[in-house]
C-alpha cells in the first residue's frame, strides 16, 4: 500500500492574510497504512495548532498501534490520553478541530470521522462511493469537548437537537450521480465510523478529506471526483493530483474558499486479485 497528502489554504484565509487551519498525514506501519486530516475551527483560537496536536497524537496512536485496526472508541481514548501533554498548553478554543482517520490492513478500510469530513473511495470500475458527514446546525462535535465535563454538557444541552447526518452518494466513471441517501444519527455520538470490504467492494483507493471539499465551485461530488481521478501511486501521488487541480482552479478563479486537506491510501490490488 502506499499513502500521500496536501493540503490547501482555502481563498478566504488567503484574503485574510490568517493561517491554514487544516492539518494532514499518511503513513505506514506494521503493514497497516494510515491517513489524517484534521480541520481547525473557524471561529476557535489558534485552532491551527490544535489541528497539528491532533493529527500528530493520531500518527503515534496509529504508529504504536501494532498492525492493528483500531475501532473508533479505541482510537478515541488512546488520542485523547496522546493530545493531552500538548493541549494543556494551548487555550480550549485552540483545541476545537475535527479529526478524520483511515486505517487499512489491505483487506479492511476502517473510516472514523471525530466532527464533519468526507471520505471517499474508489472502485476498480472507476466508480465512487463518497460519504459527506454533516452537522444540521454546523456545529460538529470535537475531541476536545471530552476533555472538560462542563464544555461537553453545555454543548449537549445546546445542541440537544442537532442531527449528524451522513450523505452517501454514488458516482459512475464519469462523476455522473447514480444515486444517494442520507442516514441521520445524533450529533452528540462522537464519532462516525465505517468499515469497507476491500474485495468485495472491488476498491483500490481511499481518501479522507475535510469539509471544505464541498466549497469549490464545482461542488463537492464533482471536486470528490477530480480529487479521486489520480492516474498511479508512484510519489506524492495525492500532492500531485492536488497540485494540478489547485492550478486549474487558479487559472478558472475558483479556488476552495475553505482550506482543503486531503489524505489518501492507495490499496495495490490488481485486477485479479484474490
Amino acid at each position: 500500500m502506499h499513502t500521500d497528502h496536501a493540503v490547501l489554504t482555502g481563498s478566504s484565509h488567503t484574503a485574510a492574510a490568517t493561517a491554514c487551519q487544516d492539518y494532514c498525514l499518511a503513513g505506514s506501519a506494521e503493514g497497516v497504512a494510515w491517513a489524517v486530516v484534521a480541520d481547525g475551527c473557524s471561529s476557535g483560537g489558534a485552532s491551527d495548532l490544535g489541528a497539528r496536536v491532533w493529527a500528530l497524537a493520531a500518527r503515534r496512536v496509529l504508529i504504536r498501534a501494532a498492525g492493528e485496526l483500531l475501532p473508533a472508541y479505541e482510537l478515541q481514548r488512546r488520542v485523547l490520553e496522546r493530545a493531552e501533554p500538548l493541549l494543556a498548553n494551548l487555550s480550549t478554543e485552540d483545541g476545537f478541530s475535527t479529526l478524520g482517520v483511515l486505517q487499512s490492513d489491505g483487506a479492511l478500510v476502517r473510516c472514523c470521522l471525530f466532527g464533519d469530513g468526507v471520505v471517499i473511495a474508489r472502485h476498480r470500475d472507476g466508480g465512487l462511493s463518497v460519504w459527506s458527514v454533516e452537522y444540521s446546525a454546523n456545529a460538529p462535535f470535537y475531541l476536545q469537548y471530552l476533555r472538560d465535563p462542563a464544555l461537553e454538557t453545555a454543548y449537549d444541552e445546546q445542541y440537544r437537537d442537532q442531527l449528524r447526518n451522513c450523505v452517501r452518494t454514488r458516482l459512475d466513471a464519469n462523476g455522473g450521480v447514480l444515486g444517494s441517501d442520507v442516514c441521520a444519527q445524533s450529533s452528540q455520538a462522537p464519532a462516525w465510523e465505517l468499515t469497507l470490504d476491500v474485495k468485495r467492494q472491488d476498491l483500490d483507493a481511499v481518501f479522507v478529506c475535510s469539509d471544505g471539499l464541498g466549497t469549490t465551485k464545482e461542488g463537492l461530488e464533482a471536486t470528490a471526483a477530480a480529487v479521486a481521478a489520480v492516474k498511479n501511486s508512484t510519489g506524492e501521488f495525492v500532492r500531485r493530483r492536488v497540485a494540478k487541480l489547485a492550478r486549474d482552479w487558479l487559472k478558472a478563479g475558483g479556488m476552495p474558499t475553505d482550506d482543503l486537506a486531503v489524505a489518501g491510501i492507495w490499496l495495490d490490488r490488481e485486477p485479479g486479485d484474490e
